[in-house]
């Protein structure tokens, strides 16, 4: 089983109200799972944690109060982590029918 912390977090930026919905990485560890439920007891809804808006996209928040698990990554992240992995594979496409070609000519 995985184990991870899901909660909302309520915010005001710029007069304007705002709802982030806070994922952390997963964890096999079952003690991971007690220090989640130990970190949701010290955290009832309305405890203040402190966090860092972005201001061009004000839904991207990165929550700077300890959390149990590391905070998952923000849209912007995973855009570029895929952009990312798309060009490595448009490399090893590319790579992959260099090295076929130059196969069929060794065999002619």
């Amino acid at each position: 089983m995985r184990y991870s912390l899901y909660c909302q977090i309520h915010y005001a930026f710029d007069a304007k109200p705002y709802v982030y919905r806070l994922q952390t990485t997963r964890s096999r560890s079952a003690p991971m799972q007690r220090v989640i439920a130990g970190w949701i007891a010290r955290h009832r809804p309305g405890t203040p944690l402190n966090v860092r808006v972005n201001p061009a996209a004000p839904n991207d928040v990165v929550v700077t109060s300890d959390l149990p698990l590391h905070q998952s990554r923000t849209s912007e992240e995973e855009f570029l982590a895929g952009t990312e992995f798309f060009a490595a594979a448009v490399v090893f496409v590319f790579l992959g029918r260099r090295l076929r070609g130059s196969g069929r000519r060794d065999a002619r």
